[in-house]
């Protein structure tokens, strides 16, 4: 049951390793003002889309905050303040670690709209049979709850991933409270059914309806002679494990007609995961996979540019005023620089170890972070055509903070966008074909966005 572990994985990612020691931190007022400075200072510095500071007017929203955080009693209170504040910016990697919370026993799935029930106890799936769509939280319908309890703390660019970054928090709660969900099963029977939340990061207290099969990388053959290479994550601890999976399939892959790279479930972790695949498949030694920019401030240019962009003081020291200075970004603080990432990417692999069969890719709504920049070197590449729907758009490396009361945030300090400059934070990495995930055809066992890639891929080994 692979996507219990990849949600488990994208949720632990964001919770903090001591949550439980957390729940019992005292803040000092002082402390909370601190905490809402510092996002404040650093978001002004060094957030990677200043435009969306002056959108939000980041200094009005400031002021509007200060007697929120200090009225914040308990740890959660101050999560809640503070994740709200940031969810004014609608970017995915900038975000706060999570403090407990008590998370009722079942995994939810998306598919399209639909927020549907994938795994549970044991004990419960002939109430909640899987693919069961979750139609009410605590009786109010999930589309309004979603919208009125939670997306006000959720900060994300598109659509796609504020649903992801939505479906364990909408579960949350109290430990040893219940949530009461409303559900329509497969069959179109309606069932309503209360879930004790439990502590996490404690062991649910039941045996899982379908078993975790969950792999760093899975290589197979599919379609009799298409090989089927699935890295479901970028995790730097799974690398070693990566390289030496893909190396040991590595002559059955040479033997095949076509390959497919499914990266749908990959939320992110570190590009060096990706390297050794990217090494085999990719056949140009030299390739532009995007541009990086980032924040850049000098004192002195925005002095001079205070001097001559701004009229009233142009009018008042008798300098000449000029909207179009080069220092005027300085002065807004809003300038940019082009950062050496944007170098590319450089393969020194010899060409008689590639693998040159026709290639397609598979994204999704998960696809994220390192899995998205592995995504934008395989389109940059032109190597393959990619099946499936719209990436996450949570790309760049965030500034690591750390905050009173053992929490961390993150902000997004690295903007960006395709190589010839066109941006994607407000859609995510869109794919050649769009394929979704089609919940009847899983719940039969099959996979219509894999089924999708193999008549691809049969379409173009044809020509040949």
């Amino acid at each position: 049951m692979r996507y219990h572990t990849i949600l488990v994985a994208i949720f632990l990612s964001i919770t903090s390793n001591n949550a439980i020691a957390q729940s019992k931190t005292l803040l000092t007022k002082a402390e909370k003002i601190y905490a809402l400075s510092q996002f404040w200072k650093e978001m002004h510095y060094n957030f990677a889309y200043p435009e969306r500071l002056q959108q939000v007017n980041i200094d009005s929203l400031y002021l509007v905050y200060l007697p929120k955080i200090e009225q914040a009693e308990s740890l959660k209170d101050y999560y809640f303040t503070l994740q709200s504040f940031l969810a004014h910016f609608n970017e995915a990697h900038t975000r706060m670690s999570t403090p407990a919370f008590g998370y009722p026993q079942i995994t939810p799935r998306i598919f399209s709209q639909k927020v549907v029930v994938w795994n549970m106890p044991k004990s419960k799936v002939s109430t909640i049979p899987k693919g069961s769509e979750i139609v009410k939280i605590n009786s109010i319908p999930i589309q309004q709850y979603l919208r009125d309890s939670v997306y006000p703390y959720v900060s994300a660019g598109t659509p796609q991933a504020k649903l992801n970054l939505s479906m364990y928090p909408m579960l949350r709660g109290k430990e040893g409270t219940n949530i009461a969900l409303t559900v329509q099963t497969p069959t179109g029977e309606l069932a309503d059914v209360k879930l004790p939340r439990i502590l996490h990061p404690q062991p649910y207290p039941e045996e899982w309806a379908f078993p975790d099969d969950w792999v760093p990388v899975e290589v197979k053959i599919v379609g009799n002679d298409i090989g089927y290479i699935a890295l479901n994550t970028c995790n730097a601890r799974h690398i070693k494990t990566i390289d030496s999976v893909f190396y040991r399939y590595l002559l059955q892959l040479r033997q095949c007609r076509g390959l497919i790279i499914d990266i749908r479930n990959n939320s992110g972790g570190a590009d060096a995961a990706w390297q050794t695949i990217a090494e085999h498949i990719i056949h140009l030694s030299h390739v532009i996979t995007s541009k990086n920019a980032t924040r850049v401030h000098n004192a002195r240019y925005k002095t001079v540019g205070a001097w001559h962009c701004d009229k009233a003081t142009a009018e008042a020291i008798g300098t000449t005023h000029d909207a179009n200075s080069k220092y005027c970004d300085y002065y807004k603080n809003v300038a940019m620089q082009e950062i050496n990432s944007s170098a590319g990417w450089e393969n020194f692999s010899h060409d008689s170890i590639k693998l040159h069969q026709p290639l397609v890719i598979l994204a999704g709504r998960t696809t994220a972070s390192a899995g998205e920049d592995f995504l934008l070197l395989l389109k940059a590449s032109a190597r393959g055509v990619v099946i499936g729907e719209a990436s996450s758009s949570c790309v760049g490396g965030p500034l690591f903070l750390p905050l009173p009361g053992g929490l961390n945030a993150y902000i997004a300090a690295s903007r960006v966008s395709y190589a010839d400059g066109t941006e994607f934070y407000e859609t995510g990495i869109l794919p050649d074909i769009v394929v979704p995930e089609d919940l009847s055809a899983f719940l039969k066992g099959k996979d219509n966005v894999l089924e999708q890639a193999i008549e691809e891929l049969r379409k173009r080994t044809k020509k040949k």
